[in-house]
């Protein structure tokens, strides 16, 4: 993946993971004076994105508590705004 600046670069790399071991992609700066972000394995193609906390959620797996807490609030505002 090329990347015009570290921001976005930076950004990219977090979100995603190596799609062949799962490992978090490294940014390298190349010569055009952007980044690549890819694998350490050069070998290793494609990337996977990352679940969100909600998603985790929804799924009924384990989050942070206060991410537990704010997305409990969160259900409750919706669902009293389509009671309204």
């Amino acid at each position: 993946m090329l990347c015009q600046n570290y921001i976005e670069a930076e950004r990219f790399r977090k979100r995603n993971l190596c799609a062949e071991c799962g490992d978090e992609p490294q940014l390298y700066p190349n010569r055009e004076g952007g980044y690549d972000v890819r694998c350490q394995n050069r070998n290793h193609k494609g990337f996977t994105k990352l679940k969100s906390y909600t998603q985790i959620w929804r799924e009924g797996q384990a989050v942070p508590l206060t991410i537990a807490q704010n997305l409990i609030k969160k259900e409750r505002r919706e669902n009293a705004n389509k009671g309204s």
